[in-house]
């Protein structure tokens, strides 16, 4: 895992951190009351890869979260895809594309 992938975020979904015991940071995401979890991820299927992932839906809040001059915004998603495809690297095992 990437330093930037365990310093930044993204919890539950629709105003719930759903987090027990801790508290989030700062650069972690806890989308907003309404945005509900098909408002961040498309089903789980083959994009390619070696295994299947969950694609980021337009408006996700966890593309391009990671600033592109976070040490780690390089490298591939899950799929081998060139990180970052946009403004910041996505979250998650999943590159969108812009």
């Amino acid at each position: 895992m990437r330093e930037s992938e365990r310093l930044c975020k993204l919890f539950r979904f629709n105003g719930d951190a759903g987090v027990v015991g801790f508290s989030y940071g700062g650069s972690d995401i806890v989308p907003g009351v309404g945005v509900t979890l098909g408002r961040i991820l498309a089903p789980l299927t083959n994009n390619g890869g070696p295994t299947k992932t969950h694609a980021l839906v337009r408006g996700s809040p966890a593309v391009d979260a990671i600033p592109s001059a976070d040490p780690g915004c390089t490298g591939t998603d899950q799929r081998g895809v060139a990180r970052p495809r946009g403004a910041g690297c996505d979250m998650g095992a999943f590159e969108r594309k812009p």
